[in-house]
């Protein structure tokens, strides 16, 4: 994101607020997988960044449920599974 991350990182949730599986570019959950594994954004002190994206990453995986199941879909998924375990692993981590 270019070290605007305290910046941009709540404009994202507010726009994932709208969409959860807003695409960045090439697949779907895109953004929110951005949003997931940004490692520069003190989410630690943001809680109710955290509480925000813990709820929409919770919709986009439902939306995510409710597809065709073709495979653009399972991509998506499991992108933004990873993507979430790699977000509370980081969250939880002890320094």
């Amino acid at each position: 994101m270019g070290g605007d991350e305290q910046f941009l990182i709540p404009i994202c949730i507010a726009r994932l607020s709208e969409n959860p599986i807003a695409s960045g570019s090439d697949r779907d959950g895109e953004m929110l997988s951005a949003v997931l594994e940004c490692d520069a954004f003190d989410w630690k002190a943001q809680h109710e960044c955290v509480h925000r994206i813990r709820e929409i990453a919770d919709a986009a995986l439902g939306k995510i449920a409710e597809g065709n199941g073709n495979g653009q879909t399972l991509i998506a998924g499991w992108h933004l599974y990873r993507s979430l375990s790699v977000f509370e692993r980081r969250l939880n981590s002890v320094p």
